[in-house]
């Protein structure tokens, strides 16, 4: 039992005789009863095993944990200055869903005003 009257499981490093190596992507560090692992770059802990599953969840694990994301993001080639101009009045020819006021209603969540 932990000084806070919580219970865990003692668990101690390879290097004080114990079984913990941080899956082998991990530095195993000694506190009290408890290994705790400093997880090398790319590795993050998973809720059961010490750094046993790649920071970024885009990768695979073990294998692409240490890859970085390279992408290049740019600016959208769409501009909606004139989003107001461009969006139709009616959403058929036959039938014209706007209001007396000029506004639109769509989806319950939007509100265009003309």
């Amino acid at each position: 039992m932990l000084p806070d009257g919580t219970c865990a499981k003692e668990t101690y490093c390879v290097s004080d005789g114990g079984r913990e190596n941080c899956s082998g992507h991990g530095v195993c560090t000694q506190k009290g009863k408890t290994a705790q692992c400093a997880c090398d770059p790319g590795f993050a802990n998973d809720g059961l095993k010490l750094c046993g599953k790649c920071a970024d969840p885009i990768f695979a694990y073990p294998q692409a944990c240490d890859q970085r994301r390279n992408w290049i993001l740019k600016p959208s080639d769409h501009d909606c200055e004139d989003l107001p101009y461009k969006m139709p009045h009616r959403l058929y020819e036959d039938e014209n869903y706007e209001s007396e006021d000029g506004s639109l209603e769509w989806q319950d969540r939007y509100n265009l005003k003309s």
